[in-house]
């Protein structure tokens, strides 16, 4: 601000260096991120997000403080100070496509600073910064198991500097293995009037049951059948079939990314930069059989 007598100037920003990127154990930018409080919809596991900007094919845009949950988000993510390309089709801002072998520190403004940045910043901005100068190779391999789910992360960093500039290169591949609602005891069992809840089984049956309409009184002739028909209205009493075994709770996802960088000094006082970013993922999600 500039207002006089107004103090204190600027904002706080919170700032997750390599020492803390390292110590998180994260193998990815998306679980980096999950660790900030201020930030939201980036840490469900794959593309059942609940919160922030998100698309069915994985991409994933965080949302500080849950602000302008939509594509049109109002969190500003930028790498190096500049914007990202929009990722997919549906032209989500997703971290992600960075490695995060890659990263040097991650700079969070967890407050609005439409004013400097524009009206994509109402929320705040996050701001990804990349390894400057690296000379070397590193490699970085980790593994995580949540039975039957397990996450298996390689990453492969080259850099080299001169007297008047620098390049690096980093690759990283990420395989994370689904999970079935039935690979867990409490979200195995669709019925859970035993709890005192409700029975959350349907009619969507294999083999097929019948419903001789699809109004609020249609019958429902269940298989085996009877010849006794239920109400499908008692649908929340009377459910037979569970399609919770074979749903998908948590996607597997197979993610190959690569970042690479040149800068080069011209002059004292003009340098010239450029990236090259490629983000290639495939996401399976099993879904329940519904009716036809």
């Amino acid at each position: 601000t500039s207002i006089r007598g107004v103090a204190p100037v600027g904002a706080n920003v919170i700032s997750l260096g390599r020492d803390e990127i390292d110590a998180s154990g994260a193998q990815s930018v998306q679980q980096l991120i999950q660790s900030v409080p201020q930030v939201s919809g980036f840490g469900n596991g794959g593309a059942e997000f609940t919160q922030g900007a998100h698309s069915t094919s994985g991409e994933s845009t965080p949302t500080i403080h849950n602000l302008g949950a939509s594509s049109s988000n109002s969190t500003l993510i930028l790498i190096d100070g500049h914007n990202i390309t929009p990722s997919g089709n549906d032209g989500y801002t997703d971290p992600s496509i960075i490695p995060a072998i890659a990263l040097q520190r991650v700079d969070i403004l967890a407050d609005g600073d439409s004013a400097v940045y524009g009206s994509n910043a109402v929320a705040g901005v996050l701001n990804f910064i990349t390894r400057k100068d690296y000379e070397g190779f590193l490699t970085d391999v980790s593994f995580s198991s949540a039975s039957p789910r397990q996450t298996f992360t390689f990453s492969q960093l080259a850099g080299h500097r001169w007297e008047t500039g620098s390049a690096m290169i980093a690759y990283e591949y990420n395989s994370t293995g689904q999970l079935r609602y039935g690979d867990r005891d409490r979200t195995r069992n669709a019925d859970l009037r035993y709890l005192g809840g409700s029975n959350f089984k349907n009619f969507n049956c294999s083999p097929a049951s019948i419903s001789t309409t699809i109004a609020s009184t249609a019958q429902v002739y269940a298989y085996p059948y009877t010849g006794a028909p239920v109400a499908q209205a008692n649908n929340s009493l009377a459910g037979t079939c569970s399609s919770s075994p074979t749903s998908t709770l948590l996607p597997s996802a197979n993610t190959n990314t690569v970042f690479a960088t040149v800068t080069q000094d011209i002059t004292d006082k003009l340098r010239a930069r450029l990236d090259l970013n490629y983000a290639s993922r495939v996401n399976m999600n099993q879904q329940a059989q519904s009716a036809i």
